[in-house]
């Protein structure tokens, strides 16, 4: 097979038999140096420059020679930072396809709050068509109230005035009563109306205000699907200009290791903050599920650590991984103002067992 060499290689193969060529033809120069003098002046003195010629080459090659060493150093040091350039673009590619998915876990649940919206606006809407004939009803009661009230009064003041000659004064006085039962169902009837429409009206506050609920839980869901597109393209602008760089030349090592620790670092306090808003929702699994995506990015934060530890020993009973949690704050943070009900919790587990225990 063909030796294939890379060409600083082969650059430093010819210096190595130029060298040792020099040495050669100095070395003989020497030797004769030292040979009793049969040669004549002309000789000596080119025979001197000569060797000053080969001694100006020989040290034109070393100095050719030390330029390729260096040459050689530098494209190894390129090198090693392609490789770590091209492993920091493995962790922003991993990072990206993660926020994704989380992308997609809030849409869906967008999707789910409009749909429970769509459906309590229409119960609002069929309970305001309820009201609205309600409201009907009750005007044409008491509309026919009044004509009631003014009829019995008119019949009153015609029976008082023929009262002593009118033979029918019985049956009109039995009339007149029928009609004041009757009157007295109907003010019955309002009133039942009217607790009615109180019922209605309430209910239809509480829809109100759950649907202003939904709409804020909505909007927030917006805010924080805007916040992940934003740090989705980010990375997409992370990972063109890491691309890019490696192809054209290698950027200092050192800016890289800077941006990798920010970018973690805010990506980080990102699912740190969705841990709180789900916590705030009551939505413990997805809490816990961001939570943890923070402290698999960052480890040290001892804020995810703390929360982390509350819902599994205060939602989930799961007290082993909350003292783990506990304990981890406790060693970033040993003077926090939460550290002597933590270590309270910690002692009280740890000598009772399973039995119960809280954080005070």
């Amino acid at each position: 097979m063909e030796n294939k060499m890379m060409p600083w290689m082969k650059k430093n193969a010819f210096t190595v038999g130029l060298t040792a060529a020099l040495a050669v033809s100095v070395g003989a120069l020497a030797f004769v140096a030292n040979v009793k003098p049969r040669k004549t002046t002309a000789q000596m003195a080119s025979l001197a420059k000569t060797r000053a010629t080969l001694e100006s080459e020989l040290a034109a090659a070393k100095a050719k020679y030390a330029g390729l060493e260096a040459d050689r150093n530098n494209v190894l040091e390129q090198t090693k930072h392609l490789l770590a350039e091209r492993t920091k673009l493995i962790e922003l590619e991993e990072t990206h396809a993660e926020l994704e998915k989380a992308n997609a876990v809030i849409t869906q649940q967008k999707d789910k709050l409009l749909s429970v919206n769509e459906k309590l606006r229409g119960e609002r809407e069929g309970l305001s068509a309820d009201l609205e004939k309600t409201r009907s009803l009750y005007e044409a009661l008491r509309v026919r109230s009044d004509g009631l009230e003014q009829s019995a009064v008119s019949l009153k003041r015609s029976l008082s005035e023929r009262v002593q000659n009118a033979p029918e004064f019985k049956a009109l006085s039995g009339r007149a009563n029928a009609l004041q039962a009757e009157n007295a169902k109907q003010k019955a009837a309002i009133q039942s109306l009217n607790s009615q429409l109180e019922k209605t009206l309430d209910r239809n506050k509480k829809i109100a205000g759950r649907e202003l609920k939904m709409k804020k839980q909505i909007l927030n869901y917006e805010k924080n699907l805007r916040q992940l597109k934003k740090e989705n393209q980010k990375l997409v602008t992370t990972n063109r200009q890491v691309n890019q760089a490696t192809k054209q030349a290698p950027v200092s090592l050192n800016r890289m290791a800077q941006e990798n620790k920010a970018l973690k670092k805010e990506t980080s306090e990102m699912h740190y903050n969705l841990g709180v808003f789900y916590t705030r929702n009551q939505n413990v699994s997805m809490a816990v599920f961001e939570y943890e995506r923070a402290l698999k990015i960052n480890p040290k934060n001892a804020k995810a650590h703390y929360n982390l530890g509350y819902l599994y020993a205060e939602e989930l009973d799961q007290h082993d991984k909350a003292l783990a949690h506990f304990q981890r704050y406790l060693d970033m943070n040993p003077q926090a103002k939460e550290s002597e009900p933590l270590r309270q919790y910690l002692l009280e587990r740890n000598t009772m067992g399973n039995k119960p225990a809280r954080i005070r």
